[in-house]
């Protein structure tokens, strides 16, 4: 999907979930990603355990995790005396190291030894995926290439002391990383934007690419929406220019039929003059018989004209009443769309803005985190000597009180990170409490989404009620 290199590290979750998610073998509770290939479309994946020898393809992740846990344990053997001992989770780190098409499992081992003998970066296990991307809608299928380095930051120093890799490299020394790796891979380096972005991982992407989904499908449906009312409308419209039509004509007919009959009653009311002036003899009798035949007959011809007008003035009108109905319907069918149509653009509108929530006080909590992880850090194991620290206790008084002061900014603009980040840490320390709060948000979304399907249910029938009468 790009030809841009790039590694990003990122703390290992507890246990061999990295091992789980890298060679496909999950567990019950596992993340399992959505961005899969079709099976058609998927490439094969390779897996290297390497602190076994004879890893091949078929590489056990539950085997990869222990010989990882092992080579710590090993490592840590080495501590003498007194002291804080490094704890296994705090050494894990796993680096996501983009491909390109031309990129061979030789360039992925060569980043390998980089980031062993220039960093002391140990890669217990590593995995290439081609079963990751999407396919366009001209049918290309774009894969998304990388590797997962599953990497252990404990080493031994020139004395054969224990010592924590992770800790000394600085972000410039990251800069270095890109770099170096850039060229390694023979790749272009990617470009930043003058700091550091937020980087979501796996479970939180899946969740704000569910919600974006979400969202476009519901812009898409209300477009869809909008575009059956305008044709709605514009047939309405073609109705009424229809029943418009047919009463002019209806009128015209009545016109024509009146004018018809004024004229044949003026012909009779000629013949009746006729008669009276001229005295007709009885031998005119008849001729006055065959008049008053001719009269009756066309009287005849104009009450059937007549009856006719009046058969075609009544049709159409009730025509016109039929029109006029179904215009109304349309009408009120339209208005129901439209607001259907306002509402689905409202709860994009939302949606979108609980995203940009998210996303925000992420980046923020990710931020106010990693300050207060390495304040933490450097006191508590950057200055060991106690008389030291007592010594230093007004300038890490200040420190405090800063960060106190930027919790209080934040807190006024609506994010309590501070709250966040401690219950982060106790989820992490009591994993019970982080499940039984995600069952509890999920159930209130259930409520959520219940309560809205009963209000739409109510809303629809009501407009059916209103449609009936």
């Amino acid at each position: 999907m790009t030809n841009r290199s790039s590694i990003h590290f990122a703390k290992c979750r507890p246990g061999g979930q990295p091992e789980r998610h890298n060679f496909r073998q999950y567990s019950s509770d596992d993340f399992r990603p959505s961005y899969f290939l079709d099976p058609a479309d998927q490439q094969p994946n390779t897996y290297r355990d390497l602190l076994e020898p004879d890893s091949t393809s078929t590489a056990n992740a539950a085997q990869a995790e222990k010989h990882a846990r092992g080579f710590f344990d090993d490592m840590k053997s080495h501590y003498q005396g007194r002291g804080k001992r490094a704890k296994y989770e705090n050494c894990r780190r796993e680096a996501i190291l983009n491909l390109s098409e031309s990129s061979t499992e030789t360039d992925v081992m060569n980043v390998v030894k980089y980031l062993h003998d220039r960093w002391h970066l140990t890669c217990t296990s590593y995995a290439i995926h081609r079963d990751e991307g999407y396919k366009d809608e001209d049918g290309t299928v774009h894969r998304n290439l990388h590797a997962h380095l599953v990497l252990d930051s404990l080493y031994l120093d020139k004395n054969g002391k224990p010592k924590q890799a992770w800790r000394e490299i600085k972000i410039g020394d990251l800069r270095t990383i890109q770099d170096d790796i850039a060229k390694i891979m023979r790749m272009e380096r990617t470009r930043g934007h003058g700091r550091a972005r937020a980087h979501l991982d796996r479970e939180t992407y899946a969740t704000v690419k569910a919600a974006q989904d979400r969202a476009a499908q519901a812009t898409k449906a209300a477009a869809l929406e909008t575009e059956k009312a305008r044709t709605a409308t514009a047939q309405a419209t073609e109705a009424a220019k229809q029943a418009a039509q047919e009463t002019q004509q209806a009128k015209q007919a009545k016109a024509e039929a009146a004018k018809q009959a004024q004229e044949t009653a003026k012909q009779a009311e000629q013949v009746r003059h006729d008669i009276e002036v001229h005295k007709l003899t009885p031998s005119g009798i008849l001729v006055n018989r065959a008049l008053r035949e001719a009269n009756e007959a066309q009287a005849q011809q104009i009450d059937k004209l007549h009856q006719q007008a009046q058969w075609t003035a009544a049709k159409h009108k009730s025509d016109l009443a039929d029109k006029d109905r179904q215009i109304t319907e349309a009408r009120d069918e339209t208005d129901a769309k439209r607001q259907t149509i306002r509402q689905l653009r409202a709860q994009v509108a939302e949606q979108q803005q609980t995203i940009q929530q998210q996303q925000d006080e992420i980046t923020a909590t990710r931020a106010a985190a990693m300050m207060y992880a390495e304040m933490q850090e450097y006191w508590q194991t950057k200055i060991p000597d106690q008389d030291l620290k007592a010594s230093h206790a007004g300038a890490f008084a200040i420190i405090e009180k800063a960060i106190h002061k930027i919790n209080e900014t934040l807190k006024a603009a609506g994010v309590n990170l501070m709250q966040k980040i401690m219950t982060s840490i106790q989820e992490e320390l009591h994993p019970e409490q982080k499940a039984a709060r995600l069952e509890r948000e999920a159930q209130e979304k259930a409520a959520r989404l219940e309560a809205e399907r009963q209000r739409q249910a109510e809303e629809a029938k009501k407009k059916t009620i209103y449609r009936g009468r």
